[in-house]
């Protein structure tokens, strides 16, 4: 950036110096320098640590004064003083810091000089270029902070919620970051950033539930990026103290669990350990501590926990002897405030008989190994007495698979059965009780027996490709198998399993791979195969999932082409459908047409005996339970015409026979009335009957359609009407229509 930025500038000052007049050197001033002075501009770069010093000094032989500087700079000074030309800076350098932005790179100022020599003026432009000292450490607003806090601090609380911020400044202007650390290294501390400014805030989150009993101290460091010289820091106190109205109290013991050794007839318990010597417990509610400290287990009728305040210490005081055949009693201590803490309380009996037998240890340990089916033990089994002893291995779940055997001075641990599968997988270690006996008395010590641990995947489950036109697997990473013991197998189960091999990518790595083609029957019916992985270290198992997902397959779901195939009867459906819908639309509007040609063909005129046309329009009446129209008593042929009316032809007449104006003729034949919106058949009786006997279903006919109707004939009108039916319904037939 800095880089993109000093080349821009540079570009910049060569194009000023291009349309700078080469004449600025008016009144001829005689600056002498060893090369040849530039009155185009001058260049002076310097560190803004440069406070009241000399930049640029030369001499001129010929009078010469300053007369100003614009714009007027307070960070710089162009003097001339008898002899010498000077460009000095000023004391208010040291605040070019704080007077400047955050910006990267340095910052350059320009200003132009009128110089008065003997003949004129001349112009001098100056451009200084001050780059950032870091002379300045980062400052906070406060050299300590204080809060109050709830405690505990909860994960990922900021404490700065209950007080003020922790806010650094770093004024040095090309600083563009800074970054904090805190000790005790309890919290992560992220810095936020303001652009718009030179300041910095801390946010802090816990990185574990913190309990507080009283007031904790931190140091906390900011340290800047400055490059030249280099990073500078400083450090302030930030002060938690907890809220004990508001806290909750989390008492915690400092050990998960303590060892004691009690001797018999002894008066106390001695520490197994140096560093168990003393039980430590954390509590902000010491007041209330001794009242709800509990023992529970074997122990609870022995020891009773007496709690110190001042040293925050718990401390087992035995209450009567302990007399019992175990090598060692366990317990539970806890207690409870506002929560609840517990820790184990394990106790080893030592026979303190000197003639009872004694085992040179309290916990023997071993290793068993499930290849040789022995234990190796990590120190041989001794036992000191003064007559003939015996050791058995007492007391414990899986204590029928192993015994205990002399040799050699010592004893060892013998396996008189293999362990089963589900005790290897389930279980981590074995620990059991040794019991030594003789005619003195009885000794006792305890043995745990560690177990191989069974390998371990990565995952419970892994899913694969299988490409079923390639006969490949995709398989996305590996299968990881961590195992302690380095004889590590990998098998696979399954109804499929011949089909597919595991093959070794890495150390403890494995890839999955074809052995041969799957059958095309399970390729059309299955989708996936689930196999087993089977790792097996030191007669140990571990199970872990594998789905093989069918890829690539015909008429399944593999590809694009198979979901091609699968649409294609839906395709086919939908053509026959909406080949089928079309015809039915098209012999529904060509039936229609037909019917419309029939009954127009069939409209033929009748004439009476004068020859005068019959022929009557109606206007559709609105129903029987309509208002009753006015009553009309005209004939039916001097009726206005309302709605047109064609006369059937003669159904079964012989022209011959009965003569077109008889009576029985109009009896038989049909009227057909056409609407604007349909066609109705009606017979002749009943249009007979609604025109001249005066029916309650006459037609109604409208007083501003009588006032709009012309004075045409009603030849005229039914004509004109035929000629547009005809042709707005089908305008591709030519009907003939018989005038009379």
């Amino acid at each position: 950036m800095k880089a993109i930025f000093l080349l821009l500038h540079v570009c910049f000052l060569l194009c000023l110096k291009c349309v700078t007049s080469q004449d600025n050197n008016k009144g001829q001033c005689s600056i002498t320098v060893e090369d040849p002075f530039d009155w185009r501009f001058t260049i002076i770069e310097l560190y803004d640590n440069k406070v009241d010093v000399e930049l640029f000094s030369t001499t001129y032989d010929e009078p010469l004064s300053v007369e100003s500087c614009e714009p007027n700079t307070e960070f710089f000074n162009v003097s001339a003083n008898g002899t010498h030309f000077i460009i000095r800076s000023t004391h208010q350098m040291e605040n070019f810091d704080k007077n400047t932005p955050k910006k990267s790179g340095f910052k350059n100022i320009h200003t132009q000089c009128s110089l008065m020599c003997t003949k004129a003026v001349s112009t001098l432009p100056i451009d200084f270029h001050v780059s950032d000292y870091n002379n300045h450490d980062p400052e906070f607003s406060q050299a300590s902070y204080s809060y109050e806090v709830p405690s505990p601090i909860m994960l990922k609380t900021d404490f700065t919620i209950y007080g003020k911020s922790v806010v650094t400044e770093d004024v040095d202007f090309s600083n563009q970051d800074v970054q904090y650390t805190i000790d005790p290294d309890d919290f992560l501390v992220v810095t936020i950033k303001d652009d718009e400014t030179k300041k910095y805030t801390a946010k802090f989150e816990a990185k574990n539930n913190i309990q507080l009993s009283e007031e904790k101290v931190y140091t906390i460091t900011a340290t800047d990026t400055g490059e030249i010289p280099g990073p500078r820091s400083t450090s302030a106190t930030i002060r938690l103290k907890p809220n004990k109205d508001q806290s909750l109290d989390m008492p915690s013991f400092e050990l998960p669990q303590y060892s004691f050794l009690y001797k018999d007839e002894s008066s106390g318990l001695d520490p197994s350990d140096v560093s168990q010597r003393t039980i430590k417990l954390k509590t902000t509610k010491q007041d209330i501590v001794q009242n709800n400290l509990r023992i529970t287990g074997e122990l609870k009728n022995y020891l009773s926990p007496q709690y110190d305040p001042v040293t925050s210490t718990v401390f087992l005081k035995l209450l009567l002897p302990i007399r019992t055949s175990s090598a060692f009693l366990i317990s539970t201590l806890s207690v409870t405030t506002d929560s609840t803490a517990t820790t184990s309380i394990i106790v080893h009996i030592q026979s303190n008989s000197k003639d009872a037998p004694r085992f040179t240890e309290v916990l023997f340990t071993g290793h068993y190994d499930p290849v040789e089916e022995e234990v190796d033990l990590d120190m041989p089994i001794e036992v000191s007495s003064e007559a003939a002893v015996k050791v058995t291995v007492l007391v414990g779940e899986n204590s029928d698979y192993f015994s205990a055997e002399h040799e050699d001075g010592h004893f060892i641990i013998i396996v008189t059965k293999p362990l089963p599968p589900s005790i290897l997988q389930e279980q981590k270690a074995i620990l059991l009780k040794m019991e030594a006996t003789s005619d003195n008395g009885v000794g006792y010590a305890n043995l745990a027996i560690s177990l191989p641990a069974p390998p371990k995947f990565d995952k419970s489950s892994y899913s694969i490709e299988y490409d079923a036109k390639q006969n490949k697997i995709n398989m996305n990473g590996s299968i990881s198998v961590a195992s302690m013991d380095g004889n590590l197998s990998l098998t696979l189960k399954g109804d499929f399993k011949d089909y597919f091999k595991l093959e070794e990518d890495a150390a403890d790595e494995y890839k999955i791979n074809t052995t041969t083609t799957l059958p095309d029957k399970v390729l059309k019916e299955q989708r996936a195969i689930l196999l087993e992985i089977v790792a097996e270290a030191a007669s140990v198992e571990t199970y872990a999932t594998l789905v093989i997902k069918i890829e690539g397959v015909d008429g399944g779901s593999g590809d694009g082409s198979t979901d091609k195939a699968g649409k294609t009867p839906y395709v086919v459906a939908v053509c026959v459908m909406a080949g089928t819908l079309a015809a039915v639309i098209v012999g529904g509007v060509a039936f229609y047409c037909a019917r419309m040609r029939k009954a127009i063909n069939s409209a033929t005129d009748l004439e009476d005996p004068v020859g005068n046309t019959d022929k009557v329009m109606f206007e559709k009446h609105n129903g029987i339970g309509a208002t009753r129209p006015e009553r009309k008593t005209s004939t039916l042929a001097g009726r206005r015409p309302t709605a047109h009316t064609f006369i059937s032809p003669f159904e079964g007449v012989d022209d011959e026979e009965k003569a077109p104006g008889s009576t029985d003729v109009i009896r038989e034949r049909k009227k057909s009335v056409i609407f604007d919106f349909n066609v109705e058949e009606m017979p002749v009786e009943k249009v007979d009957a609604a025109s001249t006997d005066n029916s309650e279903t006459g037609s109604r006919t409208d007083e501003e359609g009588h006032d709009k109707l012309s004075d045409k004939s009603d030849t005229e009108s039914i004509q004109d009407a035929d000629s547009n039916d005809r042709r707005d319904e089908c305008k591709d037939e030519d009907t003939p229509q018989t005038k009379l």
